[in-house]
Formats: C-alpha cells, structure tokens, sequence
C-alpha cells in the first residue's frame, strides 16, 4: 500500500500507526472500535490516492489543505471533530478530506469516525505553538529547496563536522521504509523535498517525549517535556476510556497521562520489535531514549552501573562530576512511580538483582505500566 507523504506524516504515524500498531479503543464504555495496523494503512492509502489521482495544482492544494486541518491550529482540529460528532453523514461539502476517509477506500474499505477522532485528538495533544513553528520551518524549506534551505541540519549534511551518521541513518531508514520510492520521487518532483525536511516534524515529538524500554523490551514512556504541556492537552483532548481492553482512566476519571500511550507503544513493540528498534535508533539520535538503570551511558545495565550509583550516592567526588543530578535521577533503576525519580539504596539492590538475572525483576517505569504482555 501507498502511504501519504504529508506534512505532518511523522506525527501520524508516531501516534497512530506505527507506534500503535494494533489497539482498540473506545469513545465511550461500552462502544470499542477495532484499530489495526491494516486500518492505518487504509488512512494513509486513501489520503494518498486523493493526492496522486490528481493533477499537481489540485495535489498541491490538497496538501496544503491537509497540513491546515491536521497541523496548524487547534480551532481547525475542532472543527474536524465537531463534524465527525455531529452524525451526520459526512461529504465532500463538509470535507473533502473526511469525505475521503469516512467514504471512501480500497474494497469498499473506509475509516470509522471514532478512528478518526482519535487520530486528531492524539495530534492536537502536540502543543499548538510548536506545530506551528515545526511547520512554518518546513514550509520555508520547501520554499526554497535543498539548493538553498533556510534551515540547515549540519548533523544530517556528510560535509559538515557536525555529521551525525547514526541520526542521519536513522531518519533515512524511516523515511524508506513508510513512504514507497514512487511517492518519494513525487514530492521530489513537485517540492524538491527529500527526507531531511521533515526533521523538524519529528522533533516535535522528541522535544515533549523521551522514550525507554521495560524488562520485556517494550517502548514506554520515561518522562515528558517538564512544562507538562502535553500532558495536560493529552488528559484534556483524548476521549477515549480504554485501549485494548486496558481502562487509561484514574480512579479519578481523569485520563492518564502515561496509560495512553504505555499500551499503544507497547502494543507496537511486541507486535513489530524490528520496525520499533528504527525508532528507538532515531529517539537514541536525538537524545530522546534512555536506558534505565543504565547510570554511566554504555548502553547496558550490569554491576558496574550498582557500583556507579553507590558512589553517587555517598557524594563520590568524580562520580559526582560526571553525573549531574538530573541525569542521575533518570538513570535510577526502581523508578515504580515514573514521578519519583530519586535514587536510593533499593535502586542499586534493584539493578544487581537485575545482573543476577533474578526473575521478575522489572528496571525503570515498567512497574507500573499498563502494557505488561
């Protein structure tokens, strides 16, 4: 299948495909909505055809439509949403690209409005100001091409010696592997765009989200952007009261933060481990992973890094050096409230029963998450 190279692809994909590959969700108690990986190939198949079915003028504006209503103001979200509660039949009057979702589809195939709505409601979570400022710079790369781009990434240019091949790779990889070399020679064509244009997309993502891994293997959440942002518009927007049978409410019934998107990644790291390694490798790029319990960064978690965390913890001089206090809290290996970030003396038992290989011994915020297949 064809997949839409759109503007705000990254973030799609991030949050309701690839990284939820398979999840149910439900807009009230007792109404459950299937979402599978085939059905977000669906949403970007059917969104690609209304783009390559047509001449260029109409595809440019399309996309550009597209970027409007999915990307740049929450009141245009809304108005998305608002359609798609109201019950009524949804056309081409209303909205050309709801039209398509809801109507429109490979075998007769279609979007449902509860897939839909959660889709939007993921991407308004992403602030407002910082999607505007993600798409504003792609649009004056677009503007001007790769022969003279107003923003540069010297980290992804082989010729500057600030080249990170790793990051370049990484984002290489993703680009290749979600959008087909027909659709890539396409936007080439028609806005000289290639896959570093869309670095500032996934950055917003990566700049209110830092990723880990549970003693399962599966993405979690470590911490969000500290201003909270997110988190707050995620409590707010998502309507949603439980993803595969997993309730993400608090006894509050107040939406948690971490519970959203702990079982849809998790889901998607059980299901597709290869396809989830590409991203960590990206998150790993941009300093957007951690590996708890890993306290001196080798990228393992053994005796050494007890020994580490010790020291740290009676003030040893270099250690201490080494290790600022952020870092240290972060790299605590029994963080069960993701929370409570201190580092204490069970942290070190915790990560020496863990090189011990002691069953059911679980690093980072794997204790408490949802997803625990």
């Amino acid at each position: 299948m064809k997949k839409l190279l759109s503007i705000m692809l990254v973030c799609l994909f991030i949050f309701t495909g690839v990284l939820a590959t398979s999840f149910a969700v439900s807009a009230t108690p007792d109404v459950e909505t299937e979402f599978t990986n085939g059905d977000f190939d669906l949403f970007m198949s059917i969104l690609v055809e209304s783009l390559s079915s047509k001449p260029r003028p109409i595809r440019s504006a399309r996309f550009n439509y597209y970027v409007q209503g999915i990307g740049m103001y929450d009141d245009d979200i809304d108005d998305l949403i608002y359609i798609l509660n109201s019950n009524a039949q949804i056309t081409e009057d209303m909205d050309v690209m709801l039209s398509d979702l809801a109507t429109k589809g490979k075998d007769g195939q279609t979007m449902s409005k509860e897939q839909i709505i959660l889709i939007l409601e993921v991407l308004k979570s992403l602030p407002e100001e910082e999607r505007q400022v993600a798409i504003n710079e792609f649009y004056l790369n677009k503007e001007n091409g790769n022969e003279d781009p107003v923003y540069d990434y010297p980290e992804l240019n082989p010729d500057n010696p600030e080249y990170d091949a790793d990051m370049d790779a990484a984002y290489k990889a993703i680009y290749d592997k979600y959008i087909p070399a027909d659709f890539q020679a396409t936007v080439l064509e028609d806005y000289n765009l290639n896959y570093t244009d869309f670095v500032p997309l996934f950055r917003v993502i990566t700049n209110n989200i830092h990723f880990t891994k549970n003693a399962l293997g599966r993405l979690v959440i470590l911490r969000y952007n500290e201003d909270e942002q997110f988190v707050t518009n995620l409590k707010n927007n998502v309507t949603l009261t439980s993803v595969n049978g997993y309730s993400i409410v608090n006894n509050k019934g107040v939406v948690d933060e971490y519970a959203v998107l702990d079982v849809l990644l998790g889901k998607y790291s059980k299901d597709a481990p290869d396809d989830a390694e590409m991203f960590v490798d990206a998150f790993k790029a941009e300093d957007a992973f951690q590996i708890v319990g890993d306290f001196n960064g080798d990228g393992y978690v053994d005796v050494i890094d007890a020994q580490k965390m010790a020291q740290w913890r009676v003030d040893y001089g270099t250690v201490k050096q080494d290790i600022p206090q952020d870092s240290a809290n972060f790299s605590a290996g029994a963080m069960a409230d993701p929370k409570n970030t201190g580092l204490t003396a069970f942290d070190v038992t915790k990560v020496l029963q863990f090189d011990a290989e002691w069953p059911n011994i679980v690093l980072g915020r794997a204790v408490n998450t949802l997803f625990t297949e």
